[in-house]
């Protein structure tokens, strides 16, 4: 790992995708059409496409990234690959007053998809195909690539060493050939990557901007108790993406299970997009590139730098949006992963949880007065207080999460709920 033109094999669901952004009429010309409002359209490559992209971009020429290829993206019909569709609006930068006047292109619509009509989706070759990668990250959607096995890499099929495995997916999870394949034999060397949105859709009983503490805990207790997740249980390494605003990573080594909570201070579940109006696509995209970066540089032991990277990408991708040229739209390959703003600092926190595995709800119950304040700060309430009204702000509390209602912030866990 970490010599040059070491080989990363990116692979996955491909789409293409189409944008449409609103034109206003030219005033005065001398073309008829232009004296009316119009709308734009620009394509762009999706899915596994967009994942190379980044991937390539991030790199550079320090690695190979073998990866699908398609050309002339406006010439390939929707029978062929899957097309998604948006609509474009502009938007203040954020809300911060020193940047409402910045406008950035983001999505103000979604439009849906066109797609094949027959059932298996035909498949997308990987160009110079190579067995020897050191790595292989997977874009799986659920559309075909995950039970089409000509598509996948021979570095999973016939591989001349054991990649690292990084599996991005999506609902509905943990199901098809290629996830059997990398459970059996990748287990120990595979980061699975999913949002928890996803988990909720299926039934994962995730409480949502309550409390991170919360958020947290009832994620514990749901993969370790929950056999309906039971596939997700078996992972060594598992990632939930909270959105924008936090992560948490789950790890299963030695039959010992530990959680990990990365989370935004500041900010709850949702509240950095609060922000930022419109929406954006691509963050899920861009936190598996960052990760994948700090997990090639420093192998698995990158596990928290890259879920740090990897959130503040995602933010940066949705601060950046589509560029502030209409004429010149385009998803921030590049500029995504330099700072380009403020997108705030990520602390982490064990979760805890009963080491006998699946124990009394008792002592889960026990669990539900953990509090991250009580976790990092190291003074005594009475002096962190005094902390706040001697010089406005406690040192002690940086790492605390913090409940904004108006101008009153709270810090303690059951008062933010």
């Amino acid at each position: 790992m970490g010599k040059k033109k070491s080989k990363i094999v990116v692979a996955g669901d491909v789409t293409v995708d189409w944008f449409q952004v609103a034109v206003p009429e030219a005033g005065t010309s001398d073309v008829n059409w232009q004296l009316y409002p119009g709308m734009r359209m620009f394509v762009q490559p999706g899915g596994a496409l967009l994942l190379a992209d980044m991937m390539q971009a991030l790199f550079g020429g320090d690695v190979a990234i073998i990866r699908h290829h398609l050309k002339n993206l406006k010439q390939v019909p929707p029978s062929k690959v899957v097309h998604s569709n948006a609509e474009l609006s502009a938007y203040p930068c954020s809300t911060n007053t020193k940047e409402t006047k910045q406008i950035v292109y983001r999505v103000s619509r979604f439009l849906g998809f066109n797609g094949p009509d027959i059932e298996e989706p035909p498949y997308l070759a990987i160009t110079n195909d190579d067995p020897n990668a050191s790595m292989v990250v997977i874009d799986d959607v659920g559309n075909g690539f995950r039970d089409t096995e000509k598509a996948w890499p021979r570095a999973l099929t016939k591989p001349k060493n054991k990649p690292i495995v990084i599996y991005k997916t999506f609902r509905p999870r943990a199901r098809g050939k290629l996830w059997d394949l990398v459970q059996k034999k990748y287990s120990d060397r595979l980061v699975v990557v999913i949002n928890a949105d996803d988990l909720r859709m299926e039934g994962m009983n995730i409480s949502r901007r309550l409390s991170w503490e919360r958020t947290a805990m009832d994620f514990a207790w749901q993969i370790i108790n929950n056999e309906a997740f039971a596939d997700l249980a078996t992972c060594t390494y598992l990632i939930v993406r909270i959105g924008i605003d936090g992560a948490i990573l789950y790890t299963r080594l030695n039959e010992k299970t530990n959680i990990h909570l990365f989370f935004d201070p500041i900010f709850m579940e949702g509240g950095f997009a609060e922000m930022c109006p419109g929406s954006m696509l691509g963050h899920a995209t861009a936190f598996v590139t960052a990760l994948a970066a700090e997990i090639y540089h420093h192998e698995l032991e990158g596990l928290h730098r890259g879920i740090r990277r990897g959130l503040k990408a995602a933010r940066n991708i949705l601060r950046i949006g589509f560029g502030t040229a209409p004429m010149s739209l385009k998803y921030p390959v590049k500029e995504v992963f330099t700072e380009v703003g403020e997108v705030g600092d990520f602390a982490d926190v064990e979760v805890p949880i009963p080491r006998e595995g699946n124990g009394p709800r008792a002592k889960w119950d026990m669990l539900e007065r953990w509090s991250i304040l009580e976790t990092f700060n190291t003074l005594k309430l009475e002096d962190t207080a005094y902390e706040i009204v001697r010089i406005g702000n406690a040192p002690s509390l940086r790492k605390v999460p913090v409940g904004r209602f108006g101008a009153l912030k709270k810090v303690d866990r059951s008062e933010i709920e």
